[in-house]
């Protein structure tokens, strides 16, 4: 009998990628558990291993920690979106965006949330002044190209 999951399980390199950098974080934690760039990183490799709840956890302890911090903002963003919170999403997008208006990945990561949303103007708008700051955003270029 063969049992079924709903979880997509990662590349082997890619795991061991994500436990290389988790180990990292860890160890910039136990020097200073409060450190934003530490917490920001472990909010990706938990969004990278489909852990929606301790992204947002982390990512939330990361703004906290660094509130004028517009990455953590976006890791925040990120987070929400990812644990289906759209509205929180949005807003923490905006929050990063209001501290650094040129921040590119923050533009990109609303778009996408507004092209979920079913707001493809507002997405396009987004998808535009992301790629303005950074042409290289090819998943911005593709998202903004299907239009």
């Amino acid at each position: 009998m063969t049992t079924q999951t709903n979880e997509v399980s990662l590349p082997r390199e890619l795991t061991g990628h994500l436990t290389e950098a988790a180990l990292g974080y860890q160890r910039m934690l136990e020097q200073n558990p409060c450190d934003p760039k530490a917490l920001v990183g472990m909010s990706l490799v938990a969004l990278a291993s489909r852990q929606s709840a301790a992204a947002v956890k982390m990512a939330e302890a990361a703004v906290a920690a660094a509130p004028g911090m517009a990455a953590a903002w976006v890791s925040l963003g990120q987070s929400l979106k990812a644990a289906s919170r759209g509205e929180e999403a949005e807003r923490a997008y905006a929050q990063a965006i209001r501290l650094d208006r040129t921040n590119a990945l923050a533009r990109m990561g609303l778009g996408e949330l507004m092209l979920a949303l079913g707001r493809p103007e507002v997405a396009i708008c987004q998808f535009e002044l992301a790629l303005r700051r950074n042409p290289a955003l090819i998943a911005a270029s593709m998202a903004w190209a299907t239009r």
